[in-house]
C-alpha cells in the first residue's frame, strides 16, 4: 500500500525522511483537550477540620506517547478507623499531556484545591517521590519556574498554599501488600494506598464507548504509520549506502595527525605570593592564602616542564601535599580545616574540583587535554611548570580506584570523593601542619560525642 501512495506523499517525506503522523492525530488530541475538569467535591464529613487523603495516578501505554491516557483518584481516609474510606474524587486526566506523573500531580492539585475551598487542614499521602519532594519545596516557599514540566498545576498548588491553605505531605511506599506492614501505621497506609491505586485504575477503565472506538482507530493508524516510517527510513538508508559505495576514493597516503598545541611560554610568578583581591573578597583570606601558598611552593620549589595540568590533578595534588580537603561551599565559602564534619556532606569529586578551581580564577585557564595518563578527556586546565614526579604520584592515586582512564566525565571520577575524605581523615602531616592533625582529632571526638548523645537517648548506633 505504501508504494501506491508514494507519488502523493510530500517531498519532505520521500526525499528527507520526515516522519508521518497518523490520520487520527488531530482527532485524538482534540478529544483529550476537550475533557472537562470536574467541580470541587463537597466534604462528606462536615464535623472534621483536618483530613487525610491518599492520592494516586495511573497511565496506560506509558511507553508510547501518542497512545497514552491517564486517570487519577483521591481517597479520603480516617486514621481512627471510625469511618470507612471513600473515594473523594476520581476521573480521567484532562489535557494534552498524559503521563503518570502528571496524573499523580493532578490528584494532589485536586486535593489541595478541595482543602482550600472548604477551609480544611490537609495531610496528603502519596507514593510518588517526585511530587512529594517538589511539593515540600513549594510549602517552604520555593517559586515555580514557568517553563518547568507541569508548571500550570504547580502554579495552582502554589497559589492555594500561599493563600493560607495548610498542607503537609508524606511519602508512602508504593505497591506494598498489607501483610508486609510492620506497624499499625504502615498497615493503615498500605491499605489506603492500595485503595487509591485501584480507584485510579477503575477511573481509567470507566470510559464511554466513544473513547474506546477512537482509541481503536487511533491505535491502528499509529501502527500503520510506524510501519510506513520504518520502510521509508530503510529505503533512504539503502540509497545512502549505494551512494557511498559508488564514490571512488583516491588512493591517499597516511593521514597527517595534527600535533597537539604547544603550551604558551611561561612568564613566571612574582617573587612573593600575591593574594588576588577579588578571590579574597569572594572566598575569604584563609582559603586563598593556603591555596596560593601551595601553588607558589609547587611552581617555585621544583621547576619542571610547562605542561597542561587539569583542575582535578591540581586538586588531588593539593590534598596529597597539604592534607586539606580544599574549600567547602555550605552556607557560604568555608575552609575545610574549620569544618571538621565536611565528610558527612558526601559532596561529589567533580563538585569539589569545581570549588577548588574557582579559587584559581585569577590564573589563565585553557580548555585542552591535560598531561595525564588517567584523565583522558577535555577538562579545565592551567598551563604551569610542574614537576613530573608529582603528576605521576597523582596518576598513581587515581589508579588505586580505576583500572582504566577516566573518559567523558566518567562517573568513576565522581566516586573518588570518598577516597579524598579518607585521605584527609588519615593523612599524617608534617610539623608545619599541626593544626590539621588537631582538627582530625576534633573530628573523631565530635563523632563519638554524637554517638554517646544518641546512646543516652536510647538510640542504638552500630559501633564501627
Amino acid at each position: 500500500m505504501l508504494w501506491r501512495i508514494i507519488p502523493e506523499l510530500p517531498e519532505c517525506v520521500t526525499c528527507y525522511g520526515w516522519a508521518l503522523r497518523p490520520t487520527s492525530h488531530q482527532e485524538w488530541y482534540s478529544f483529550l483537550a476537550a475533557i472537562p475538569e470536574s467541580i470541587v467535591p463537597t466534604m462528606p464529613w462536615p464535623e472534621c477540620d483536618e483530613v487525610h487523603v491518599f492520592t494516586d495516578g495511573t497511565c496506560c501505554n506509558p511507553g508510547y506517547p501518542d497512545l497514552r491516557f491517564a486517570a487519577y483518584a483521591v481517597i479520603l481516609a480516617d486514621p481512627s478507623f471510625l469511618r470507612p474510606a471513600i473515594v473523594l474524587d476520581s476521573g480521567v486526566l484532562p489535557g494534552l499531556r498524559q503521563t503518570s506523573v502528571r496524573a499523580e500531580l493532578f490528584a494532589v492539585m485536586r486535593a489541595v484545591r478541595f482543602a482550600a475551598c472548604r477551609g480544611l487542614r490537609l495531610m496528603i499521602w502519596s507514593d510518588c517521590q517526585t511530587v512529594v519532594r517538589r511539593l515540600r519545596r513549594i510549602i517552604l516557599g520555593a517559586p515555580v519556574r514557568i517553563n518547568s514540566p507541569n508548571a500550570d498545576l504547580w502554579m495552582h498548588i502554589a497559589a492555594d498554599v500561599s493563600h493560607g491553605c495548610f498542607v503537609q505531605i508524606t511519602k508512602v511506599a508504593a505497591h506494598q501488600k498489607v501483610c508486609a506492614a510492620l506497624s499499625p501505621l504502615e498497615e493503615w497506609a498500605f491499605l489506603h494506598n492500595q485503595f487509591a491505586d485501584h480507584a485510579a485504575a477503575r477511573a481509567n477503565d470507566a470510559r464511554d464507548a466513544v473513547f474506546w472506538a477512537l482509541l481503536a482507530r487511533h491505535a491502528n493508524a499509529c501502527r500503520q504509520v510506524d510501519e510506513w516510517n520504518s520502510m521509508i527510513h530503510n529505503v533512504q538508508l539503502q540509497v545512502s549506502r549505494k551512494v557511498l559505495r559508488g564514490v571512488h576514493h583516491e588512493a591517499e597516503g597516511e593521514p597527517e595527525v595534527a600535533e597537539p598545541p604547544q603550551p604558551p611560554v611561561w612568564k613566571g610568578l612574582p617573587a612573593s605570593p600575591v593574594l588576588p583581591l577579588g578571590a579574597v573578597r569572594w572566598y575569604g583570606q584563609p582559603i586563598v592564602t593556603k591555596i596560593v601558598a601551595w601553588l607558589w611552593n609547587a611552581v617555585s620549589a621544583e621547576q619542571g616542564p610547562v605542561v597542561w595540568v587539569s583542575n582535578a590533578q591540581l586538586y588531588v595534588d593539593y590534598v596529597l601535599q597539604t592534607g586539606h580537603a580544599g574549600p567547602i561551599k555550605k552556607d557560604g565559602w568555608k575552609d575545610s580545616e574549620d569544618f571538621p564534619l565536611h565528610a558527612l556532606l558526601q559532596v561529589g569529586f567533580k563538585e569539589r574540583t569545581r570549588w577548588f578551581g574557582k579559587v584559581l580564577r585569577e590564573i589563565l585557564r585553557h580548555a585542552d587535554s591535560p598531561e595525564s595518563h588517567m584523565i583522558c578527556m577535555f577538562a579545565s586546565c592551567l598551563v604551569l611548570p610542574w614537576c613530573p614526579l608529582r603528576l605521576v604520584e597523582v596518576d598513581r592515586w587515581f589508579q588505586k580506584f580505576s583500572v582504566t582512564p577516566y573518559r567523558r566525565q566518567s562517573r568513576e571520577l565522581a566516586r573518588s570523593c570518598c577516597h579524598i575524605d579518607q585521605r584527609v581523615a588519615t593523612v599524617k602531616v608534617l610539623s608545619s601542619h599541626h593544626k590539621t592533625v588537631r582538627h582530625t582529632k576534633r573530628y573523631k571526638v565530635v563523632v563519638w560525642s554524637i554517638c554517646l548523645f544518641f546512646h543516652v537517648l536510647g538510640i542504638i548506633i552500630p559501633a564501627n
